[in-house]
């Protein structure tokens, strides 16, 4: 993926959870303005959009209409811009079905018009893809950024998914704004008729308590599957029609609609005579002449297709919380050992509570599987879980990330962006590799866990946050705190209930459990089927010291499975580094690598990092060090 296009801790995960969020949120949208706004808001997590544009095709006119526009920057373009269908970059992505990038919009000469509005309100790339349903092409959805050739194929994948449900959600917008239009206009029987027929697909009805003067329109007849030539039908008629389940509340509804003058506006299923099942969605209210009720008059519209959309977009958001729950293991923590069994206690019992957690561990050991748990079992489980890797992002930007900035705060800064902290507003935090936050930025960090609250960079407004904080590290941070590399008071306040996820050479027993999960999880993304992993093979993988812990493991037997041909699972063990190999003067390399090791830290006097430091002695780099001495088990207390 272009990484211009993405924030820096973009994952699959991420999109995964705002593309969730979008179906949530659009599934109850009526207001397509409200959609937009919506979106415009929820992308820029995890793709570089600063204009969100809504263009329909107009039937009638066979025009684009810019339909709304929402922007999370200061815009001059506004909604209701029209063009010919020729004239415009989503007529053509409507006529074609084909998603449109321009990477440079200055340097676009196809739609002249177009292409200056944005370059107005600054906008240097755009992706548009269309706007379709199973039934019929509404238009097209555009995204735009100030940045030049931001967007990628895979953005482009991820905003076509985004597309897909808002198409839904759009067809079931319009539908329901065309008959709650209509309802609105129920004030005369002349005057409902009259809009009723000018509807396509609506079907319009009058007809008084005495039955002698009763009317149904053609679409009526259609909907219900009757026969026009027979006559009109009876209320007994429509009664046998409806949907033996939803009849009851249809008959109080029309019953308060004689008795009580009350209009109502309900969806229900019919069954018609040719057994197909059809949902309609129906409004009726009284006409009155002078005040007085002299009869009844309403609307019906077959909402089949939206109904069925409706559901699968349902079904959408369940296979995206599947989807989550598979990829990434929030709740699989595999094994049975005494070890882990005495973490996953822990994990349970500091969950329900708001208090920091700590998680030491080496590389590989799944810390971020016990964070996740963390958040599960939680009462912040139904609101947004983020995550960052500290390591991962370059210094001058932890900042930003962390805490967000105001546009213009520095160069580059042309957006305004919220940070990690904002985000995660009543959910949790995940700080991974917390030791390599700078020293200059702990003090800041300090702050927002004592006080919940922070500024963004270049703004003096302080905002307020509810965060749950889980951090994690394999470094040692009481070694750093006595180094001053790191901030004691931020120790002591990340380290009040600290987790250890124990190594996987500490829980072998775990071994086979997890070589036969990785082995069905890939086994089932290949295509394969493995049967068996041969006994000889377990007991090798059982007795490997996996310095690399669960991630060895698993990189293990995913290449494992590629190689397998049959049933049985072919580990190549002869990529297993072997242990303790004896070292000339008679000790192990293990064993003299560590008497090196203490004998460059006693001549630093136990100084890691520096240009007279341990590391630099050695010739590695402190990280690095560190690790080794973790797995030597090196410390200065001996």
């Amino acid at each position: 993926m272009n990484r211009q296009a993405v924030s820096p801790c973009e994952t699959l995960e991420e999109q995964y959870r705002t593309l969730l969020e979008v179906v949530e949120a659009i599934s109850v949208q009526r207001d397509l303005h409200e959609l937009c706004r919506d979106l415009a808001q929820r992308l820029p997590r995890v793709v570089n959009v600063n204009f969100v544009g809504l263009c329909l095709h107009d039937p009638e006119r066979n025009t684009m209409r810019l339909h709304t526009l929402q922007a999370n920057v200061p815009a001059e373009i506004v909604g209701g811009h029209e063009e010919p269908i020729e004239d415009s970059p989503s007529g053509l992505v409507w006529q074609t079905q084909q998603p449109l990038l321009i990477p440079d919009v200055a340097s676009e000469h196809r739609w002249p018009k177009i292409t200056q509005l944005m370059q107005e309100d600054g906008i240097n790339s755009f992706c548009c893809v269309p706007l379709t349903t199973a039934v019929r092409r509404l238009g097209a959805i555009g995204f735009a950024s100030l940045q030049k050739g931001v967007y990628g194929e895979a953005d482009v994948e991820f905003l076509q998914q985004v597309a897909r449900q808002v198409a839904v959600a759009v067809d079931n917008a319009l539908a329901y704004q065309q008959i709650t239009e209509l309802k609105d206009k129920l004030t005369r029987e002349e005057a409902y008729l009259t809009q009723a027929q000018r509807l396509t697909g609506v079907g319009s009805w009058a007809w008084d308590p005495s039955e002698s003067h009763n009317y149904y329109s053609r679409e009526v007849f259609n909907i219900f599957g009757l026969d026009p030539t027979k006559g009109n039908p009876t209320l007994a008629d429509f009664l046998r029609i409806y949907h033996p389940e939803d009849r009851e509340f249809i008959e109080e509804a029309e019953n308060k609609l004689v008795s009580e003058g009350q209009g109502y506006d309900v969806k229900y299923r019919i069954v018609r005579p040719d057994g197909e099942i059809r949902f309609v969605r129906e409004v009726g209210t009284p006409a009155r002449e002078n005040g007085v009720v002299t009869g009844f008059v309403g609307a019906c519209m077959d909402v089949t297709d939206q109904e069925q959309m409706t559901q699968e977009l349902r079904r959408e958001k369940l296979y995206l919380e599947d989807e989550i729950r598979t990829e990434y293991n929030f709740e699989e923590i595999i094994g049975e050992s005494a070890a882990l069994k005495r973490v996953l206690k822990q994990v349970e019992t500091v969950a329900p509570t708001d208090s920091t957690v700590l998680i030491q561990g080496e590389t590989g050991t799944g810390k971020e599987l016990i964070a996740r748990a963390l958040h599960n079992l939680s009462g912040r489980r139904e609101r947004t879980f983020i995550k960052m890797n500290c390591a991962a992002i370059p210094t001058g930007l932890l900042e930003s990330e962390l805490f967000g900035h105001e546009r213009g705060a520095f160069t580059g800064a042309i957006a305004q962006k919220a940070g990690r902290f904002e985000l995660a507003h009543q959910g949790t935090l995940f700080l991974d590799e917390v030791g390599d936050v700078p020293l200059e930025l702990q003090s800041k960090l300090l702050r927002v866990l004592q006080e919940k609250e922070f500024e963004r960079l270049g703004s003096n407004r302080t905002i307020r946050v509810d965060v749950r904080l889980v951090a994690a590290t394999n470094r040692d941070l009481a070694e750093m705190v006595e180094a001053k590399q790191f901030r004691s008071d931020l120790y002591y306040r990340l380290n009040v209930f600290p987790v250890v996820a124990p190594p996987l050479r500490d829980r072998p027993e775990d071994i086979p459990l997890l070589v036969r999960y990785f082995a069905q999880k890939y086994a089932r993304r290949m295509n394969k089927r493995i049967e068996s992993v041969p006994a000889e093979t377990m007991a090798s993988l059982s007795k490997y010291h996996w310095s690399g812990n669960i991630r060895e493991l698993e990189n293990l037997i995913e290449r494992s499975v590629i190689l397998s041909r049959g049933p049985d699972l072919h580990v190549p063990l002869e990529e297993l580094k072997t242990p303790a190999l004896a070292a000339p003067n008679g000790l192990t390399l293990e064993a003299a690598e560590r008497e090196h090791i203490l004998r460059a830290l006693q001549e630093a006097q136990w100084v890691i990092g520096g240009e007279s430091g341990a590391a630099a002695r050695l010739g590695m780099k402190r990280t690095t060090l560190q690790s080794k001495m973790r797995k030597l088990g090196i410390s200065r207390k001996q």
